[in-house]
């Protein structure tokens, strides 16, 4: 009987030729850290740059106002000047503000794109180790099929599933690579560099002293997104409130049906501007709930993940014991084995996850773009 397995071989020698090669390459990688990513990342941001090159220009519209305010001879030349003035004087208030905020994002950024390929480069090697296990299954299968033991349709099958992990893995392989293009890119690096990333997260539950009305009250009071539409929303009311003085002609006159419409579309603009206020609050407080609540389902996953992983830590020592009796295989014993290593993946990646997650429950801002 005819056993199509050559394509197998070597398709196996391939990726594991591939495996050796990466490993080599992982070994010469520089390493880096969230801190030195971080410098890298300010450097690099256009936001970060933009809010610095501003402030200089609204200095000058500061002063051009002030300028402007003390030589006017109208009403609606001062009224005008000053709008400018206490907009651009609001902007400098929240200046620091906003450059804090936008280095908090990228860190959180940058802890996001570390565990993710972190994660993605552990599971890869545990695919690999899975695949030489998947082959070693092969083997067998193909030796039972020589021996009648099963069908060439049983086979065939067995075949599928193997090259079907095969793609599966290239293409987790190819996912690593666009997930260190976008690292590289929100640092300002050559896109195909890659690193041995260092990420130090504690894990933390969420105490029963969490409260949520407060986090709420604070996440609001503290979020830039806010005092930025507050900024708004004060801008829109003086507008409204100085109409008048922005209508008068040199005469000091104006037509009531100008005036009209001008006082509806002020205070349309202050009704909306209220009520994105008021929506982005509402966002904060969903947001907030929305995290904790995925916050909370990752402390289960984390505390059942460590019940399993203490019950097949607990079955391998059986099976290596069986095995020293020659009442079980190597390859049951080696399965079992990597079960354990995927389970404390799973545990190291919801870690990861959660500590990130939680940083988002602290401060909301970081989940705005």
């Amino acid at each position: 009987m005819r056993i199509k397995s050559t394509a197998i071989i070597l398709i196996l020698i391939t990726v594991f030729s591939q495996t050796a090669v990466y490993a080599s390459e992982e070994a010469q990688r520089p390493e880096l850290t969230v801190g030195q990513a971080l410098t890298m990342a300010v450097s690099n941001s256009g936001n970060i740059k933009s809010l610095q090159e501003s402030e200089v220009s609204l200095k000058n519209t500061v002063t051009s106002a002030r300028d402007t305010m003390l030589d006017s001879t109208t009403n609606t030349a001062y009224v005008n000047a000053y709008k400018s003035m206490t907009e651009a004087q609001l902007s400098l208030s929240l200046l620091e503000t906003d450059t804090k905020v936008q280095k908090e994002k990228l860190e959180y950024n940058l802890k996001s794109y570390f565990a993710q390929i972190i994660a993605a480069e552990n599971n890869l090697a545990l695919t690999d180790k899975q695949l030489e296990l998947d082959k070693r299954s092969l083997d067998i299968s193909a030796l039972r099929l020589q021996l009648g033991l099963i069908s060439q349709s049983a086979y065939d099958s067995a075949v599928y599933s193997y090259e079907s992990a095969l793609i599966s893995r290239d293409n987790a392989a190819a996912n690593i690579d666009s997930y260190y293009r976008s690292l590289n890119d929100l640092m300002g690096q050559r896109l195909d560099k890659k690193y041995t990333l260092v990420l130090e997260l504690d894990y933390e539950p969420i105490g029963d002293s969490f409260n949520m009305t407060t986090s709420i009250a604070r996440a609001i009071e503290n979020s830039s997104d806010i005092k930025n539409l507050e900024k708004k929303v004060y801008l829109a009311q003086y507008d409204a409130d100085t109409k008048t003085y922005q209508l008068l002609d040199n005469n000091g006159n104006f037509t009531v049906t100008e005036y009209n419409t001008a006082k509806q579309e002020a205070g349309n603009a202050v009704a909306q501007a209220a009520r994105n206020l008021e929506n982005s609050k509402t966002s904060i407080e969903m947001n907030l709930r929305s995290n904790y609540d995925s916050i909370k389902g990752l402390e289960r996953t984390y505390e059942s993940s460590v019940k399993e992983l203490a019950q097949l830590q607990s079955e391998l020592g059986i099976l290596q014991a069986k095995l020293e009796l020659g009442k079980v295989t190597q390859l049951e014993v080696d399965l079992k084995a990597l079960s354990v290593e995927k389970t404390e993946e799973i545990i190291r990646s919801t870690v990861y996850d959660h500590e990130i997650k939680l940083m988002t429950l602290i401060n909301p801002d970081l989940a705005s773009q």
